[in-house]
């Protein structure tokens, strides 16, 4: 294939799945990539930024170094609320930051962002093959296999936010469980209202 010019080990996690992400799934890797190519790569380098993504891991934050901790959400541009999982994603000892991205989908022959390019390009950064071997079971965790249906989810980037959290126990606006809930945790300096949904 002269999309991807992938090893034998690449080719088999690549090719070896049929399911599909679904476009909610697909624009939050897209966003968690983009983080960690243009920001936490540069933080940390390129091995204990990898080590530091845990996105696709059962646990609750994308992203953690040390005290450092990300939560990277995704929202379409025309939607003020950002979802979060569960309060744990926001819960921690140690301050963090809250990452929003606004992306609006476009056509696919708009010059976006889309998972199979943005993959190809971190994948051939990688100077070590330990690092592409576990960028690789990342996207594997992440349920991710390339498929050319991913070329027709192609997004703009229209601004990324940065929320800093105060760990402080405060009422942010109104934050929601679904049983009714109200939650007086940790807040986090926002225009928009933060929905929590208990899973």
């Amino acid at each position: 294939d002269d999309k991807l010019h992938l090893g034998t080990k690449d080719f088999k996690m690549f090719y070896g799945r049929k399911d599909i992400l679904s476009e909610d799934e697909i624009q939050g890797l897209i966003a968690e990539l983009l983080f960690l190519k243009n920001n936490i790569f540069d933080l940390y380098g390129t091995t204990a930024g990898l080590n530091s993504w845990s996105g696709p891991e059962p646990t609750h934050k994308d992203f953690s170094h040390g005290n450092d901790w990300f939560e990277v959400k995704s929202i379409s541009n025309n939607k003020p609320t950002v979802f979060i999982s569960s309060i744990e994603q926001l819960e921690s000892t140690s301050d963090g930051k809250l990452i929003v991205f606004h992306m609006e989908k476009m056509s696919p022959e708009f010059n976006g962002y889309s998972l199979n390019p943005l993959i190809e390009e971190i994948l051939n950064s990688f100077a070590m093959e330990s690092d592409r071997d576990l960028f690789l079971d990342k996207l594997a965790q992440a349920k991710y296999a390339y498929s050319e249906i991913y070329d027709n989810y192609v997004y703009n980037v229209v601004k990324m936010e940065k929320y800093i959290e105060f760990h402080c126990y405060m009422l942010l606006n109104l934050i929601e469980f679904k049983k009714h809930m109200i939650c007086k945790e940790k807040c986090f300096q926002m225009k928009n209202k933060i929905s929590i949904m208990d899973k």
